[in-house]
């Protein structure tokens, strides 16, 4: 089964005008964080598809207040958005009702990953390769190179049958050829790490010693094997790193995949996952 898809267009949605979910207030920028903190900016509250210009009072990394003063009547479980437009950025947060005082709602952050992410308890082995900006900019610009997803099953009589299944991302060139600078890249491992859990959009890779990346250090393409009971899975992904977390001398690099597994596939890798890590 493979999947094609204009490179250009899908990396344009992906990384221009983007939308960045965070899950906390210190994942801001330090000048915006700024600016929220003393009320120079407003955000907006998405509600029930309406939109409210509100100003907050943060309380602490996950938690807000919000005046009730011209807001509709939020209820508690119901998810909405708060949203912090600047420039081509777009700053999300999802977040709910805590509890009501006085005039005032009380509001939590929670995690934007809300897909359930497996963790494999086995050490495996992730190998990262950088994409440099340059190449990036090339698919950007040529609308004739596409996004090749290839998997060698489609049915689950397909992967039942199988020893070894995959899923690969490659680079079809103008002549829907593997483009050679695209396997240049690939061949070049930038970081080693473990992986730390999977899930159907993205997955977090952990690295000994406290990493700092760059600006533009954003695609990378993940390369990892996953043993179970009954056959190896194999993964090759173009992926975005999307946040960077430290945990006493290790570094968590959380990456988004450029397109998420299809519905079909993840349930088949998630049910064998389970079999074998989980039962």
């Amino acid at each position: 089964m493979t999947e094609k898809l204009s490179f250009s267009l899908k990396l344009r949605e992906r990384l221009s005008g983007r939308n960045l979910s965070l899950n906390s207030f210190s994942k801001l920028p330090t000048n915006i964080l700024d600016l929220l903190k003393s009320g120079k900016l407003k955000p907006l509250l998405v509600y029930q598809k309406n939109i409210y210009p509100v100003q907050i009072l943060i309380l602490n990394d996950y938690t807000f207040s919000l005046n009730k003063e011209g807001l509709p009547s939020l209820q508690p479980f119901e998810v909405f958005l708060l949203v912090i437009p600047q420039g081509d950025v777009r700053y999300i947060f999802q977040a709910r009702l805590s509890k009501e005082e006085g005039q005032n709602y009380i509001v939590s952050i929670i995690d934007p990953r809300s897909e359930p992410r497996l963790s494999i308890p086995k050490p495996i082995p992730t190998f990262l390769s950088f994409i440099p900006p340059a190449y990036v900019n090339k698919l950007l610009q040529n609308e004739h190179y596409y996004l090749l997803r290839e998997t060698n099953f489609a049915t689950e009589v397909d992967f039942i049958s199988k020893k070894e299944i995959y899923i690969y991302d490659l680079v079809l060139d103008e002549k829907s050829m593997v483009d050679e600078e695209f396997k240049k890249h690939v061949q070049r491992v930038f970081l080693t790490g473990i992986l730390k859990d999977l899930s159907r959009s993205g997955a977090c890779v952990t690295t000994k010693g406290r990493i700092n990346l760059t600006e533009d250090s954003l695609v990378f393409y993940l390369r990892f094997e996953v043993p179970t009971k009954e056959r190896l899975m194999k993964f090759a992904l173009f992926s975005l790193l999307r946040d960077i977390s430290y945990q006493e001398d290790n570094t968590n690099l959380h990456f988004s995949f450029l397109t998420s597994l299809k519905p079909e596939v993840w349930a088949l890798i998630e049910k064998e996952l389970k079999a074998t890590y989980q039962a």
